[in-house]
């Protein structure tokens, strides 16, 4: 190994470190809304403040705190959103329905809400440890949840999909907005026919995974609708990306000794004098 390749480990070492000081700082950030929002939740809730409180707390905060960013009147009720959407969310009963694995965290992320350092004013609201699962996405991708979501089970939909696929706010925002999960409520069509061990299953699996808005399907669509879609889409990406390509057919039938096939689609590249063949069967190809 090279003096380079030591510097490069080195690098490596370093930009890891940044990544989870920036993880943690997330946390962190989230585990304060988390806190701030229950607080103003439970003072209003108590009837302990009127409507303008939450107003003149940001107000106040401004003027105690000058550098303090974030605080505003509509962040605070965020906040207050915030927690009050998750704080009596059963995510013990949805982990052990296996709809979702909770990875394990720093301990500090457990039951943070609730402890309490000596000397510490225990006339706090005693509220709800912070759920260390919302910590795996940052305060612009629950913003997007909180605005753009209806009721808790599209919402918790979108919270465990983004965490899965891991997303970014714009393709988080994508989903939600072309109905990912209505559609998913409504679909009826089958990837799978009855047959199938698993056809409950697969198209959970399948849809959960990939949408395919872009291909313009009829709903509920068919495997067969799938196929053509997902064709088309290839032959206009294929004759965009070089002007040498030439389209030479679909269903494009050749024969080897006695057995006839179909290639899905054909080109022929002009400068390089070769055949590209695309094969989208479910079926083993030649």
């Amino acid at each position: 190994m090279d003096l380079q390749q030591h510097f490069e480990q080195v690098r490596s070492l370093i930009r890891k470190g940044q990544r989870k000081a920036l993880q943690t700082a997330y946390a962190e950030q989230l585990i304060v809304y988390w806190q701030v929002g229950g607080y103003v939740y439970y003072r209003l809730q108590n009837a302990e403040w009127g409507e303008k409180a939450v107003e003149q707390l940001a107000i106040w905060l401004k003027e105690k705190e000058p550098t303090l960013k974030g605080f505003d009147r509509r962040s605070l009720y965020r906040m207050k959103e915030f927690f009050q959407t998750w704080h009596e969310f059963d995510w013990k009963a949805l982990k052990k329905d296996g709809t979702v694995i909770v990875p394990t965290m720093s301990p500090q992320l457990h039951l943070i809400g609730n402890q309490l350092n000596k000397g510490e004013d225990t006339s706090l609201p005693q509220m709800p440890g912070f759920p260390n699962i919302l910590a795996l996405l940052n305060w612009s991708h629950h913003i997007e949840i909180l605005g753009r979501t209806g009721n808790p089970e599209e919402k918790t939909f979108y919270l465990l999909l983004a965490i899965r696929e891991r997303y970014s706010v714009r393709d988080l925002r994508r989903q939600i907005d072309s109905g990912l999960y209505e559609r998913q409520k409504l679909s009826k069509g089958r990837l799978a026919g009855n047959h199938h061990p698993n056809a409950e299953v697969i198209p959970q699996i399948f849809r959960d995974k990939y949408v395919f808005e872009f291909l313009d399907l009829p709903d509920p669509f068919t495997e067969d609708d799938l196929q053509k879609g997902l064709v088309q889409r290839l032959k206009h990406f294929i004759l965009e990306i070089g002007r040498d390509f030439t389209f030479m057919g679909e269903e494009y039938r050749i024969q080897v000794g006695m057995q006839d096939y179909y290639l899905d689609l054909l080109f022929y590249h002009r400068e390089l004098h070769r055949s590209f063949v695309m094969y989208c069967k479910g079926q083993r190809g030649s």
